[in-house]
């Protein structure tokens, strides 16, 4: 999800079709082994290969639809209190009126999904209000969710890249908040490595939660 610095190790790895165990990740005759340094032997790459292979989620994703009600439930009342909790109510209410509601789904199951936001909704959020009193233009990050057991496959990027694409060509902002207490320190690192920028705090829910007001220029 936070990719590091990528040493490009010498030599090339010849690639076998009949061999290949993995229609995933192929290796070209002409492409180099990217590893943290070190001479790559094509046994290694091979095991290397395979490694990713193994934990690479194949992914789709597509727009909620009514019959991913409940496995969205689930997933967002798992994820409490990181976000808000919620009932069914409310999340039908969200995809009626939500500009961008997508899951990624995988294997035929919910692993994901982001809910955004345009300015002008009848939404009694205190920080979606609070982006909506200081800027027009603006996709508001409502919340995102990934299930445990598909953590750190990179789910929640794609679906912001995915958010942020539907944006660019009509907004220029992006923005969401973090929780400062309870803290949720991962989620903070994680957007200031995405490029958002801490521009105020927030006591919400009658003081028992406070959030850091983030945004990103697209």
């Amino acid at each position: 999800m936070h990719p590091g610095k990528k040493v490009s190790a010498p030599g090339h790895i010849r690639h076998n079709a009949q061999r290949r165990r993995s229609a995933d990740i192929s290796i070209p005759k002409t492409s180099k082994v990217v590893i943290p340094g070190g001479l790559v032997g094509r046994q290694t790459a091979r095991r290397l290969v395979f490694t990713v292979t193994r934990y690479t989620l194949q992914m789709q994703i597509e727009d909620f639809r009514e019959a991913d009600l409940d496995d969205v439930l689930a997933l967002n009342q798992a994820a409490v209190p990181h976000v808000n909790s919620i009932d069914r109510d409310t999340l039908q209410w969200f995809a009626a009126n939500a500009s961008y509601f997508r899951v990624a789904r995988s294997e035929g199951s919910i692993v994901g999904f982001l809910i955004g936001l345009q300015p002008g909704l009848d939404y009694a959020s205190e920080n979606y209000q609070w982006f909506c009193a200081r800027h027009r233009r603006f996709g508001y990050v409502d919340r995102v969710v990934v299930s445990p057991a598909a953590r750190r496959r990179g789910i929640a990027s794609q679906l912001y890249d995915d958010y942020a694409a539907t944006l660019r060509s009509y907004v220029p902002l992006m923005t969401c908040e973090v929780n400062i207490r309870p803290s949720n320190e991962s989620s903070m690192i994680y957007h200031e490595q995405r490029g958002f920028v801490q521009v105020a705090t927030q006591e919400t829910e009658g003081g028992d939660k406070e959030v850091a007001l983030m945004e990103k220029r697209l």
